[in-house]
């Protein structure tokens, strides 16, 4: 006989399993070190969201009798829409039990995710779970980037080398001879003419920049000051950096950047608020923000980037790698669709959006 998967909201009490299936994924031998450390993100990124509606989480699991099956996790966030803010989750943890594949788990988890209102939507998922859900309603928005910038062409080639990512070596080979403009240092004026600095702690005001610069979009995850304090001050095992263009009187552009454990490290650009239309901002931002991660040993600056901004910035850095990045989406509401919700041109996108960075 068999058993049908139950399907119900998180309970704090299912922590424990939840966590034992994503820490699954590592060696025997890595789980226990990394069991403290995934507990205390897992705490951090369902249970503080400031968005969770009620204060509680969006997690779904699935059982099957008594045995936990599999579960789908959602961020909670507010999107900015043509017609004004409504609510969205981001899918990250969609996961189901490798002995249970086959008995619709993963087609039940996500169609009781999608019953509740909102824009879904989700990036970074694997060719499985993407086929899933696709099959429950989701479609695609393809046009967007995940680009590299070289910092260092043999630091790239033996990070390929160690994480087995041959087929970077072949596309390092084709800009390998290609030129970057030299870093500016933090101290220099870029060339929009305004000073670049570092901060350590989120600059007040990046709420307010978020909604000048967000008049540029037509669909993008709301970065309010509470938000971004959550998302990058709290976060419990990565230190953020925020490189502020123009006076704190007269802020002009927010990165947001880190860097990797790896040796030598791999620098994130997590975040990268400017107007898209002014060029001179766009360019002296992320020419300060390289400069920074290069200074500390960074063998690439990666990042996620909507058209708009991917345009400018790899035809001023061509010493670049480039792949194509898409995003899944899932909206009952017409409207939305009539406002252009499926074309990438009307997002604002960052890699502080996909799970890489969670």
């Amino acid at each position: 006989m068999t058993v049908e998967p139950r399907i119900t909201r998180f309970q704090r009490s299912d922590e424990a399993d939840a966590i034992r299936m994503l820490l699954d994924k590592l060696p025997p031998s890595e789980r226990e070190g990394a069991y403290a450390g995934r507990l205390a993100r897992w705490q951090w990124q369902y249970y503080d969201n400031p968005n969770n509606p009620g204060g509680e989480p969006l997690i779904w699991v699935a059982r099957v009798a008594d045995a936990f099956g599999g579960m789908v996790a959602t961020i909670p966030v507010k999107v900015r829409t043509p017609k004004g803010s409504v609510p969205g989750m981001w899918g990250v943890d969609f996961i189901v039990s490798s002995k249970m594949r086959g008995m619709g788990i993963g087609k039940a988890l996500l169609s009781e995710w999608l019953k509740t209102p909102g824009i879904a939507f989700v990036m970074g998922w694997s060719p499985v779970s993407f086929k899933v859900a696709k099959g429950v309603g989701f479609e695609v928005v393809r046009g967007f980037t995940t680009a590299d910038i070289l910092l260092s062409r043999i630091g790239y080639a033996v990070a390929s080398v160690k994480h087995k990512q041959r087929s970077d070596l072949n596309r390092l080979a084709r800009v390998f001879w290609r030129l970057n403009p030299p870093a500016r240092g933090r101290s220099k004026h870029g060339r929009a003419g305004h000073p670049v600095s570092i901060e350590t702690a989120l600059p007040d005001g990046s709420g307010e920049l978020w909604q000048r610069v967000s008049e540029s979009y037509g669909f993008g995850v709301e970065r309010d000051q509470t938000y971004l304090k959550w998302r990058f001050e709290a976060h419990p095992t990565y230190a953020y950096r925020f490189v502020c263009l123009g006076d704190p009187r007269d802020f002009k552009g927010l990165a947001v950047c880190r860097l990797t454990d790896d040796k030598p490290p791999l620098g994130v650009i997590a975040d990268l608020i400017v107007d898209p239309v002014r060029e001179d901002l766009v360019s002296t931002l992320v020419d300060g923000t390289v400069a920074f991660l290069k200074s500390h040993g960074a063998y690439a600056a990666r990042m996620d980037l909507p058209p708009c901004l991917a345009d400018p910035i790899l035809a001023r850095y061509k010493c670049s790698l480039r792949k194509d990045r898409g995003m899944i989406v899932c909206t009952g509401d017409s409207d939305l669709k009539s406002d252009s919700i499926l074309k990438p041109e009307t997002w604002y996108i960052s890699r502080s959006d996909a799970d890489e960075d969670y």
